[in-house]
């Protein structure tokens, strides 16, 4: 149940404000793309299967059906999506009328785009009091496969919040194809209708606790993970101002220090507060999307013996389109964790460098009980690399004597299992536990490469997955969290 975390790079991480618009445009160029392919399998659908010219064609046309809410002055929004699919080369798009249902002013035509793979595709010849829109096209030739068409609305002020849009293709002489100069229309279900977008003043941040451990112990003084989340902005992108983590706790640990990363690199630090709360306010830029969650980790430079719970409790965004601000939506917990002060402390003894013919000592472990007299060792699992060398047997010596020990021996690990029942004791001094291979055979350059592996996650429910367990009465754990893991290699070579 430990990690050593090791060194964390005191590195910060941000980007001038002014690139908040290269974030933008990337996001307006792919979010349509991302929600199409989640939506295309259960999207509305209709088809031509028909002989035309002599020639059968088929034609597949899906719209997006997926609903959204975004923010009313956002610069470009995606309201309509579908893709046309052919598998024959010569066909093409000779009409298209599309329909606008819901609440909106009839200004916002004129801003409205049919945009072909990133490109505008002809313009609106004519608009209809009953919101029906028609484009001049100039019969579109169609390459095969798949053909994504977007409607999009470019100027953000014929648009309030509490508008709703919703657009579709009412039947099949609003679907036109062209092939050898004959017309032919779909023949599938009418109406095709997209999702239903929704207009909002303001986006909102939703977050999410990634965290699987609700329960785990770690060891005081070390640096170790206390929380993983991530965020999102709903309806619009945002810079992500301040978050707060509040906890409770028996405990007075304010002063702690706390570091926030994200990808191992850190945004911030700062102290725990005498009221419960741990206060990270960012200065440079610090991006939330509608579309894609960020991750952040939370560490402690250390906690005191004791039980806390961690919650995040506040985040503030300033939004981009609606120049407000975003709240969180909730309060989230996001950890409930032990802190002990027992552990197994691991480190190498004196190891030997030459290789050869016969009994080797390959890796020198001393293992210290710290906190507990009562620590003892079920597992311990080496790995080895080994070059231009054969072995035939495998011994393991504990404090000069050779001890009865379940050894597992395979071409690239060890395993040491100890007895169940009665697991191997560890002192509060030193345990030193030495691993011996007996070589059979050896050529010149040959070289054996040991090391102890640790373990990178907590203890699974089994338990007999760990490369390393050891316990405290019938309190089994793993090398997750310990300190000073892992160790450096032993490399012996002739």
């Amino acid at each position: 149940m430990f990690e050593h975390l090791g060194h964390i790079p005191e590195t910060t991480q941000g980007k001038d404000t002014t690139q908040w618009k290269k974030y933008l445009s990337f996001l307006l160029s792919t979010v349509f793309i991302f929600v199409l392919v989640a939506s295309i399998t259960s999207g509305p659908e209709t088809s031509a299967s028909q002989v035309v010219a002599g020639d059968y064609i088929n034609v597949r046309v899906v719209a997006s059906n997926v609903s959204k809410e975004v923010v009313a002055n956002t610069p470009k929004i995606t309201i309509f999506d579908f893709v046309i699919n052919t598998d024959t080369v010569g066909v093409s798009l000779s009409r298209l009328k599309v329909q606008l249902i819901g609440t909106y002013d009839f200004s916002l035509f004129s801003n409205l785009k049919l945009v072909y793979n990133g490109t505008q595709l002809g313009n609106i010849s004519q608009v209809d009091d009953q919101g029906n829109v028609y484009f001049d096209i100039d019969h579109f030739s169609l390459p095969t496969g798949a053909n994504i068409f977007n409607l999009i609305l470019t100027t953000p002020d014929t648009i309030n919040p509490g508008d709703v849009l919703k657009v579709g293709i009412e039947d099949p002489n609003d679907l036109m194809f062209t092939y050898k100069g004959h017309p032919f229309a779909p023949d599938g279900d009418f109406p095709i209708l997209g999702g239903t977008v929704s207009f909002v003043s303001h986006g909102q941040i939703k977050a999410y606790n990634n965290f699987r451990i609700r329960k785990f112990l770690a060891v005081e003084g070390v640096p170790y993970q206390i929380a993983s989340f991530s965020l999102m902005n709903e309806k619009e992108m945002a810079d992500v101002k301040s978050l707060i983590i509040s906890y409770d706790s028996q405990e007075d640990f304010s002063g702690a220090q706390f570091l926030l990363l994200q990808d191992k690199k850190i945004l911030a630090q700062t102290v725990a507060q005498e009221e419960g709360r741990i206060v990270f306010n960012f200065d440079k830029l610090l991006v939330l999307r509608p579309d894609q969650k960020v991750d952040f980790d939370l560490h402690s430079l250390g906690l005191p013996k004791g039980e806390y719970n961690f919650y995040l409790s506040s985040a503030e965004a300033n939004g981009y389109a609606s120049k407000e601000k975003s709240y969180l939506d909730r309060e989230l917990l996001l950890s409930h964790l032990e802190v002990v002060d027992y552990y197994p402390e691991f480190s190498l003894g004196d190891l030997d460098e030459d290789l050869t013919l016969g009994w080797n000592k390959i890796y020198d472990l001393k293992i210290k009980a710290v906190g507990s007299k009562d620590i003892k060792l079920n597992k311990l699992t080496w790995s080895l690399d080994l070059d231009k060398v054969g072995l035939s047997d495998v011994e393991l010596v504990i404090d000069n004597k050779v001890y009865p020990v379940d050894l597992i021996l395979t071409d690239d690990k060890v395993v040491a299992k100890f007895n169940w029942q009665e697991p191997l004791p560890i002192s509060n001094t030193s345990t030193e536990i030495v691993l011996l291979v007996k070589v059979k055979n050896i050529e010149p350059g040959a070289n054996i490469l040991t090391y102890l592996l640790s373990d990178q996650e907590p203890l699974a429910e089994d338990g007999v997955s760990a490369n390393i367990i050891w316990s405290i009465e019938d309190n089994l754990y793993n090398s997750y969290l310990v300190p000073y893991l892992p160790l450096d290699p032993s490399v012996l070579g002739n």
